[in-house]
């Protein structure tokens, strides 16, 4: 994927809705109020269940995007397969994508050095109660690119420009990391008549669970990477998520 086909598939329609005066209902980004109402994650342990918000928007339905919230995890449902997902000021954080019991939804795990805004531990305790719940599963960390957090830094903290770091999970689960003009809806520019290819770039999964899970779950992002790779049909480790 390159700036291009970003905007071709997902830009224009985020920036449509930010736009749209009648939708618009904040000043400043997001410029859309998130307000889902709970999605209904059946997580049986309420300890877990109180750091999970729902906090998204729908663009349109061509994608939907989730809104970070320090100490939380947030998510949004999405309303069928396949499907993109998107989530933006990543710093560190963590970004899944996964069927639930039928159902998927797209996370942003809000990570911190500060221990009660820190949800690692509650993301590994989530996965481990409920991975028999979970059949289709991919996950990465955006800050993992690093070359891509470098230029985000530089263009955001040296030349005050509206830029944030951002991932996607593209509709074939394939993980991306990009430095996000967040006013345009595009991917972000060195200088304003550079062409934008350099600053998008495929992110590798990065799996974050207990130790005693690490085979459940590399598995399901195996059979997803073969999935991706054959181009063949997603069928789902236990049974089909609804689409």
């Amino acid at each position: 994927m390159n700036a291009n086909t970003f905007n071709d598939y997902y830009g224009q329609h985020i920036a449509r809705v930010q736009q749209n005066a009648l939708r618009r209902t904040l000043p400043a980004w997001p410029y859309i109020i998130p307000r889902l109402p709970d999605a209904g994650i059946a997580i049986q342990d309420s300890g877990i269940k109180r750091h999970f918000v729902p906090c998204g928007i729908h663009y349109d339905w061509y994608l939907s995007g989730v809104i970070y919230r320090a100490g939380m995890i947030t998510y949004v449902p999405l309303p069928y397969w396949p499907y993109a997902a998107i989530s933006f000021e990543f710093s560190g954080c963590y970004m899944a994508k996964l069927c639930f019991r039928g159902d998927w939804y797209a996370f942003h795990i809000a990570t911190s050095t500060t221990p009660a805004d820190d949800c690692k531990q509650v993301w590994k305790d989530f996965l481990a109660l409920h991975k028999q719940d979970i059949t289709t599963f991919v996950m990465c960390r955006p800050t993992s690119v690093k070359d891509l957090f470098d230029k985000y830094a530089e263009l955001h903290y040296k030349r005050s420009r509206s830029v944030m770091l951002a991932g996607l999970i593209a509709e074939d689960n394939q993980c991306y990391t990009l430095v996000y003009d967040y006013d345009s809806a595009q991917v972000a520019k060195m200088q304003p008549d550079n062409v934008r290819t350099d600053l998008i770039r495929t992110c590798s999964p990065e799996l974050l669970c207990h130790e005693a899970d690490r085979n459940y779950f590399t598995q399901l992002m195996n059979k997803n990477k073969l999935w991706v790779d054959s181009g063949a049909e997603k069928k789902t480790a236990r049974r089909p998520c609804r689409i």
